[in-house]
């Protein structure tokens, strides 16, 4: 979901740099505005997105105290978070 929402962000200033000055509303805006309205108005709705649609890593913990982190692949593979839990 964060790629597509930072590919769309990206796609719309594209587009509104590119085609700003020729359309009606945006004409009368500074070209800062360009760069920076996409922006503006798309990352909020983006963290409000993922925020609210989280999708927890499963955690499991070995004998050693070792944290292992299940990584979604085609194999389910162990792989450790970091060496030791404090």
């Amino acid at each position: 979901m964060l790629g597509m929402g930072l590919s769309y962000i990206l796609l719309l200033t594209a587009f509104y740099v590119d085609n700003g000055p020729f359309l009606p509303l945006w004409r009368s805006l500074p070209a800062l505005a360009y760069w920076l309205g996409p922006s503006m108005v798309g990352l909020p709705i983006l963290v409000r997105a993922l925020l609210k649609h989280r999708v927890p890593l499963p955690v499991s913990w070995t004998p050693e105290g070792d944290v292992m982190v299940w990584l979604p692949r085609r194999s389910s593979i162990l792989v450790p978070l970091c060496d030791r839990v404090s």
